[in-house]
């Protein structure tokens, strides 16, 4: 099994042909520029002559002719400045890379004629720009449908589609050099098609090699791609449409047609202004995981909006009929007012409803991370209110967290210091909690390990449940981590070591723990040996048992740590699950840093089960390959290719 990414791309070019790719993208994109710059006049003209149509509905806003054209030209400006901008961020991070000029070429050309039209209108309307003009319409159509044979390693796949690419490159150059019998004299219906096979048939190329051929790092560019796409065909050009199509009225120079073309021009400049960012995103392989989380949230917003607009429209209607007899004036106060108020009730359980259909549906996410927890303790147990507790005097607070608090006494019998955990008071009325508390204290006690937090008694007092433990002098390993960062690689070893050994005796005795993290792991001062205890099995799992207990929609596990199949809330969780978490723990460790960082918790999640282990060495150079792979492996998503064993790992660093 591989662990290892691809460090460096295929497309790389060096000497003489990296220079002569260099003088044509520079040759293009300044004629490009050029031609642009020369066909803005032209196209604010042309805007004019259309905002014409709408001066006496200009005349209701106290707007010019001259204005409303100018906002016009400023949201093409601001279009093209979008492609233009990623083209050079491109350029500048990629520019060894052949797939890189020609991605930052087409998004000029394109940019500048199909998706903008000011060169388009150049061409149309002065016969001087005519050739070069349509010479960058050309490259630009050609171009976009090329890349998509081509991306993203520059490789036609299926192979035969580069002769779909040079048949689409011919007929579109029949157009520059022989126009009476090129595709503008052609019917539309045959321009139609024949556009349709040509971008039909680079998104199936695309959609074939996604399935077929693509490794997981490219099949996330291809969804920045095809996200970038979407938003732009559906927000840009679709949606904006739609309202013209289903109300025709305001297709007509009134005031609402004035306002709907204002809003649809602004929503489309927005919309298309991602597509090249998604592409830039996809090329330079920057955050390409997070593309996961934004369709996540795409897909809910979307669903939102639409069922938000259909109710508040919905609302404005019935109630514009209840409120019939009112004046006009008054009908629509009490409308909208009506409207905001239904809106602003609906939104959060409607939002938090849609975001659980997706989770669950789209990404197999099963568990509620929404869900509010349960506020921390702000006070002393009200029940321990004296510094005694029973037979336990002195008591000292020494940890206090939203699951229990934790107190240092003496033993009465054995005179040795302990640890008595209880639960919190806002707690002691919740079944749940109260069951869990139990359960870990029953685990805990049928443990005896050295590495393991020994329990020597637990029950109910006064209504408080406790846990007497071992008392560790140290701090746990999440303080020592704040406290110094990452860790010498001897050290952590040594801490792995007596964990492992822990975790293998646990995983012997049919227990797993769920809950691996360096606050579960304490530290004793005892130098120069590091003696690690684990602590705190309270979502261990005892498997094979009919105590077995998972708090149904709740949250087991930390996010920061969690195994993928916790997330997917599968049935057989096993030993696996804390050998992930421990892999993570390692590589926390050894770099002081988390691999998955995210304050989202559904983008967490998503990264755990998405996204490859990152390699530790790109923080900490020094971490040998073996370690690196060792971590890698014991990260990985399928728990078929983790370690058996916890010692297993701790070896394979080694």
């Amino acid at each position: 099994m591989s662990t290892d990414l691809p460090r460096h791309t295929s497309t790389r070019l060096q000497g003489s042909w990296l220079g002569a790719a260099r003088v044509a993208q520079l040759a293009i994109m300044v004629l490009t520029m050029i031609l642009y710059a020369a066909g803005i006049t032209p196209t604010f003209t042309e805007v004019r002559r259309v905002v014409l149509g709408y001066e006496d509905a200009l005349l209701q806003f106290n707007l010019s002719v001259d204005s409303f054209a100018n906002y016009f030209l400023i949201l093409e400006l601001a279009k093209m400045a979008a492609f233009l901008t990623t083209a050079a961020v491109i350029f500048w991070r990629r520019s060894e890379d052949w797939m890189a000029i020609f991605l930052s070429l087409m998004l000029v050309t394109f940019g500048a004629n199909v998706v903008s039209g000011v060169i388009s209108t150049l061409g149309g309307g002065q016969p001087a720009w005519r050739l070069p003009a349509d010479f960058v319409v050309v490259f630009g159509q050609v171009s976009v449908v090329v890349f998509f044979f081509l991306f993203p390693d520059g490789r036609f796949v299926p192979r035969w589609t580069r002769w779909l690419a040079l048949i689409w490159a011919g007929w579109m150059l029949i157009a520059i050099f022989f126009p009476p019998a090129g595709p503008r004299t052609w019917p539309f219906p045959v321009i139609f098609l024949v556009l349709l096979v040509a971008y039909g048939s680079a998104l199936l190329a695309q959609l074939y090699r996604y399935v077929r051929h693509a490794s997981p790092l490219q099949r996330q560019q291809t969804k920045w791609v095809v996200f970038g796409l979407g938003v732009a065909v559906f927000l840009g050009w679709i949606i904006p449409l739609l309202p013209g199509v289903i109300f025709p009225a305001l297709s007509q120079p009134t005031s609402p047609g004035l306002l709907y073309i204002g809003i649809s021009s602004t929503l489309s400049v927005i919309s298309v202004s991602l597509m090249p960012i998604s592409l830039g995103f996809a090329i330079l392989r920057h955050r390409l995981w997070d593309i996961d989380f934004v369709i996540n949230r795409s897909l809910v917003y979307g669903a939102l909006t639409i069922v938000l607009v259909a109710l508040s429209g919905g609302s404005l209607l019935l109630i514009s009929l209840v409120f019939q007899n009112l004046g006009g004036g008054q009908q629509s106060v009490i409308a909208l007012v009506s409207a905001a108020l239904i809106f602003g009730a609906v939104f959060q359980p409607i939002r938090r409803r849609l975001q659980s259909f997706v989770d669950r549906r789209f990404y197999s996410i099963q568990i509620d991370y929404q869900k509010t927890p349960a506020p921390a303790a702000t006070s002393v147990t009200s029940v321990i209110k004296q510094t005694g507790f029973g037979e336990y005097q002195g008591l000292e607070l020494i940890g206090r967290g939203g699951m229990a608090e934790i107190y240092k006494s003496t033993h009465p019998t054995l005179g040795v210091p302990v640890a008595i955990k209880v639960l919190p008071a806002h707690l002691t009325t919740d079944p749940d909690f109260r069951k869990r508390f139990t359960r870990e204290a029953e685990t805990m006690a049928k443990l005896q390990h050295p590495n393991i937090i020994r329990v020597f008694d637990f029950g109910e007092w006064g209504g408080t449940h406790y846990m007497v433990m071992e008392y560790v002098a140290g701090n746990d390993l999440g303080h020592r981590l704040t406290q110094q960062g990452h860790l010498p690689f001897t050290e952590v070893v040594s801490i792995l070591k007596g964990v492992a050994s822990a975790l293998d005796y646990a995983h012997a005795q049919g227990l797993v723990h769920r809950d691996i993290k360096p606050s579960n792991i304490l530290i004793e001062n005892a130098p120069p040996n590091l003696n690690p205890k684990l602590t705190d099995f309270g979502i261990a799992k005892i498997i094979g048992n009919a105590t077995r207990y998972t708090r149904t929609g709740g949250v087991l596990g930390t996010f920061d740590y969690i195994a993928p199949e916790q997330i997917r809330g599968a049935a057989n969780i096993d030993r696996r699950a804390d050998i992930y978490a421990f892999g993570i723990v390692t590589y926390q460790m050894l770099t002081g840093q988390l691999p998955f960082q995210h304050n989202n918790p559904g983008a967490l999640l998503i990264a755990h089960m998405t996204q490859p282990p990152p390699d530790p060495r790109d923080v900490v150079p020094e971490i040998s390959v073996e370690t690196a792979r060792a971590i890698r492996r014991a990260m990985a998503k399928n728990p078929d290719e983790r370690y058996s064993t916890a010692g297993e790992f701790v070896n394979a660093l080694q």
